[in-house]
């Protein structure tokens, strides 16, 4: 069966944030007091995703800062060793299967010296984390090609030959996986002939780049799986959608559940694991588990719905009472429709009116509680409501500090105090 994964960082989620350091401020005080944060918080992460059966998780580099620079030689990993091997007893006892991605200045095809020697001791990093957290070699460090510096031919040969040099223990992790700019799905898999790395597949870097014309979905899955070893796992694939308002490559803001299912509906029961390349992170994993469970109970829709509702009724009144509706049913699972009225409602540009509304309802869990001062500040944001998006964005930070001031759990997580529309509010 198909799993689903995300990628680093949740929306609507503010006990699962992260942590970071510039080198400004780097002593091992502050950096170990980061690294301690981002081990609990990367705890409570995989339980998270467990709880709600995402059991495909890519983890952030920047999980230890400054990991693969020159400036960090503090012994973090065994400092810490008793908190990596809580996590990989967590992991292992979840079945939580982890990767990582290196960043863009990770380029073993350069033909600068210090960049293939920066990005060895960076997938040596990554491969230290993956070992610490897993060891297995189902947990992957993923890998793009790098440029072409004027001629592609020898780029190639270039990652071919770092490639075989790499340590065992970074090659027992590294997979390859094709761009939208220079190296096609076509390209990746000669690569992956020549060094034996599994391809992950991108599907949305396909379509920006496409190679092997006329060969069906299908196939090219098969493609792609025979360069999987029963060692490496599932065969792990890329998804994403585009942003139609932005340039070509950028990826849309949620996943489409409509195009999501007219993708993947024939591979439902396949062995696949799809990581969500997308802004909207944990929804839209959710969002896509829910469409393919086969535990259909209303249960999940619900839950969705509590983080989802205030959301939509800011855009959209008569889907906010639609989706009521269509939830009432309780011996009923009416995912897709569910999901494209959330979809619909949240195209739609919300009107001061549909504003007002949401925020006066958000603003009930206060009314009682709230001191004069901020029933004051409330009715001076409600008053500046117009057809303008800093206002909102103004009235929904407010609120967001007043749910944690007075713990309402229910509104902490609504994705009306972090979103508006399928952007996320910072």
């Amino acid at each position: 069966m198909l799993r689903i994964g995300y990628a680093c960082l949740t929306v609507g989620e503010p006990l699962l944030n992260y942590r970071t350091l510039t080198q400004k401020y780097l002593t091992k005080d502050r950096l170990y007091g980061v690294i301690s944060n981002n081990l609990a918080t990367l705890k409570r992460h995989i339980i998270y995703n467990f709880e709600r059966q995402i059991l495909v998780f890519r983890i952030s580099s920047d999980l230890i800062p400054f990991g693969s620079s020159l400036l960090n030689s503090f012994s973090w990993a065994d400092d810490f060793a008793p908190e990596f091997q809580e996590l990989k007893e967590l992991i292992s006892q979840t079945k939580m299967r982890i990767s990582m991605h290196p960043g863009q200045y990770s380029v073993l095809n350069s033909p600068h010296e210090r960049v293939v020697t920066a990005t060895i001791r960076d997938l040596e990093y990554h491969q230290k984390v993956i070992a610490l957290l897993g060891g297995s070699s189902e947990h992957k460090i993923i890998l793009h090609i790098g440029g072409i510096y004027g001629d592609k031919e020898a780029a190639v040969k270039r990652f071919i030959a770092q490639y075989k040099l790499l340590s065992v223990d970074i090659k027992k992790h590294l997979v390859i996986e094709n761009d939208d700019h220079f190296y096609d799905l076509e390209t990746v898999l000669g690569i992956s002939y020549e060094t034996g790395a599994p391809v992950i597949f991108d599907l949305f870097h396909h379509q920006v780049l496409p190679s092997l014309e006329g060969v069906d979905l299908q196939t090219l899955f098969q493609l792609v799986r025979a360069t999987w070893r029963p060692s490496d796992g599932r065969m792990k694939i890329h998804y994403s959608e585009p942003d139609l308002n932005k340039r070509g490559g950028a990826h849309s803001q949620t996943i489409g559940a409509v195009s999501f299912l007219k993708t993947f509906e024939s591979f439902r029961h396949e062995d696949i694991d799809i990581m969500l390349e997308v802004k909207d992170k944990n929804i839209s994993a959710i969002k896509c588990h829910n469409l393919m469970s086969t535990d259909q109970t209303i249960e999940p829709l619900e839950y969705a719905w509590s983080q989802y509702k205030y959301l939509v009724l800011e855009h959209d009144h008569q889907a906010y009472q639609a989706i009521r509706e269509l939830l009432k049913h309780k011996s009923e699972y009416p995912v897709l429709a569910y999901y494209q009225l959330v979809e619909k409602a949240l195209h739609k540009k919300p009107t001061p009116g549909g504003m007002r509304n949401a925020a006066m309802h958000v603003w009930g869990y206060f009314k009682k509680v709230a001191t004069d001062r901020e029933k004051k500040s409330f009715e001076q944001y409600l008053q500046s409501i117009a057809d303008n998006e800093e206002n909102n964005l103004k009235i929904k930070r407010f609120l967001r500090k007043l749910a944690f001031k007075y713990n309402e759990t229910y509104l902490i997580r609504s994705l009306y105090l972090y979103m508006t529309g399928f952007i996320e509010i910072k």
